[in-house]
């Protein structure tokens, strides 16, 4: 199995990110190796990256080691999102 390269924590620096909840407006903080969190107001996940393509976007191991990566929760999330901004029903 091919290990993602965003996992080595090695070059991680801890820097903590403000991002506003597009969802609820919340300001929450997400702190890495994190790319995201969940808005303690509305629930729903918020990316640290806003609309910017995650790696989960572009790789190449396919939609199975994206959800071994994200794990199921985050892999809906992602799945649902991606389907939103193609337009398609969720």
């Amino acid at each position: 199995m091919q290990k993602c390269p965003g996992l080595d924590l090695r070059n991680v620096r801890p820097e903590d990110i403000e991002v506003e909840c597009p969802f609820c407006g919340e300001i929450v903080e997400i702190w890495p190796p994190s790319r995201g969190i969940k808005c303690p107001n509305c629930k729903k996940w918020v990316d640290k990256r806003g609309g910017i393509p995650s790696c989960a976007d572009w790789c190449s191991g396919g939609e199975e080691m994206v959800r071994e990566c994200l794990g199921e929760e985050r892999y809906r999330e992602w799945k649902e999102s991606k389907q939103r901004k193609e337009g398609g029903d969720v």
